[in-house]
């Protein structure tokens, strides 16, 4: 796959193509680990927020019963 480097203000970018965007499950704000290998640039996805949302939940029983919650009584305009 062939892309072109591009003035981006006061660097220079490389878009990278919807197909291998979605292939990877990348999103916006993905971070990479940029390296420089001989003649190759080579990026590799940031392993902290490769599955961020899973090192989040790790820990969560999905067995949990929630309980119902007395807050007291309405104390501003929540019922008119």
């Amino acid at each position: 796959m062939k892309v072109n480097l591009k003035k981006w203000g006061n660097s220079h970018g490389i878009r990278i193509p919807e197909v291998v965007i979605n292939e990877m499950n990348l999103n916006e704000n993905q971070r990479f680990n940029l390296t420089v290998e001989e003649d190759a640039i080579a990026l590799k996805v940031e392993e902290n927020q490769k599955n961020l949302l899973r090192q989040m939940f790790k820990n969560y029983d999905t067995n949990q019963k929630s309980e119902e919650f007395d807050w007291g009584e309405p104390q501003g305009k929540e019922v008119e």
